[in-house]
């Protein structure tokens, strides 16, 4: 992973992964994320806080934002500011990222089901349940560029 930080506040940072680039900007979120990073930073802990506090909020948001995200992807409604929502105006991009997204907070959940110790009582209330359906198993989308997204099989 490569990490560039923006010289100037109209610059950003770019942190690479092997196929895809996210964007950190001099913005209060990025200045939070440059100082979290450095230990040696002497405003370290409160920027980790604040990220927090950050983090929590956007758990919060996430659920209706998803929900919102499949109604516009679903249905045909008029908008506030005059015009229509169209499905097909949601960029395979938004929903590959979505897709991703929602992957990547299931897969934590799963992975804490299996092994965090503070989920023991709910592990066991899973395993204890008689009749109980299988959670379903991880399948990220397969991207084999920008342009296609495909399911592994």
């Amino acid at each position: 992973m490569l990490m560039r930080v923006p010289d100037s506040r109209s610059q950003v940072g770019a942190v690479s992964s092997p196929d895809r680039q996210c964007v950190v900007r001099r913005n209060f979120t990025g200045e939070l994320l440059i100082k979290a990073g450095n230990p040696s930073d002497p405003e370290f802990e409160a920027a980790n806080v604040e990220l927090e506090k950050i983090q929590e909020q956007k758990r919060r948001r996430t659920p209706q934002e998803r929900h919102s995200l499949r109604q516009r992807a679903m249905y045909v409604d008029p908008l506030e500011t005059g015009g229509w929502n169209r499905p097909i105006d949601l960029t395979k991009d938004a929903s590959r990222d979505e897709l991703i997204y929602a992957m990547n907070d299931y897969s934590l959940m799963r992975h804490n089901l299996d092994s965090a110790e503070k989920y023991n009582s709910v592990r066991e209330c899973l395993t204890d349940w008689p009749g109980r359906p299988e959670l379903p198993e991880l399948r990220w989308p397969k991207v084999l560029d920008r342009n296609r997204l495909d399911a592994r099989p």
